[in-house]
């Protein structure tokens, strides 16, 4: 039996996360197949985690407890506000990126003028923000998305990217097509009832 894959139409090329649990300041670029590597609480969770946030299958807002806390701090400042930016960019029927959304592309229709351009050669892209920062009026963390103008290269202007506001704020339902599925594989040690030998196993 021979598998055929279709591609999507797009790729999630660029992820960059900031103040999310144990990342201060992130920025990974994807492939098809994308493997982290590092030692325990290196940020490899925390980092599927920061994408599992933006665009989980059935997470839709970060709580007070996904802020990034310095080994220093003993609390988080509230004015700490986390972000994490996905870039998105069209691809061709087999999987490479391509300069520009085909003319009536399902994604164009979907994210409308969220769709922007670069500055150097025009191609096209989506940048979505997830973003949570503290309400103090409502006395709570407030978490929303929206679509960005920019994709600044400079780590120290991430912040300055600039809000798409005639797109106004990325609906549940554009993006519904990313949904992330997040399995957390578990190690456990067990004694094996014949030998009385610990062993070990994954479950999902």
């Amino acid at each position: 039996m021979t598998i055929t894959l279709k591609h999507s139409g797009i790729k999630i090329v660029q992820v960059r996360v900031y103040n999310f649990r144990s990342l201060k300041q992130v920025d990974v670029s994807l492939d098809y197949i994308t493997v982290l590597i590092g030692e325990n609480n290196s940020g490899k969770t925390s980092f599927l985690e920061a994408l599992y946030a933006a665009i989980g299958s059935d997470r839709h807002f970060i709580s007070g407890d996904d802020v990034y806390l310095s080994p220093s701090e003993k609390k988080t400042p509230k004015d700490r506000v986390v972000m994490i930016d996905l870039l998105i960019k069209p691809t061709d029927d087999d999987g490479n990126v391509i300069p520009n959304f085909a003319e009536g592309s399902y994604w164009v229709e979907l994210w409308g003028v969220g769709v922007t351009q670069d500055h150097d050669d025009n191609n096209d892209f989506v940048a979505i923000r997830t973003q949570m920062k503290w309400n103090a009026t409502r006395e709570e963390y407030n978490t929303e998305r929206k679509f960005l103008i920019d994709w600044l290269t400079d780590p120290n202007k991430w912040e300055q990217a600039r809000i798409n506001e005639p797109a106004g704020n990325v609906s549940p339902a554009q993006t519904e097509q990313l949904a992330l599925y997040l399995v957390r594989v578990q190690e456990i040690t067990f004694q094996h009832e014949a030998t009385a030998t610990p062993r070990r196993c994954l479950i999902k």
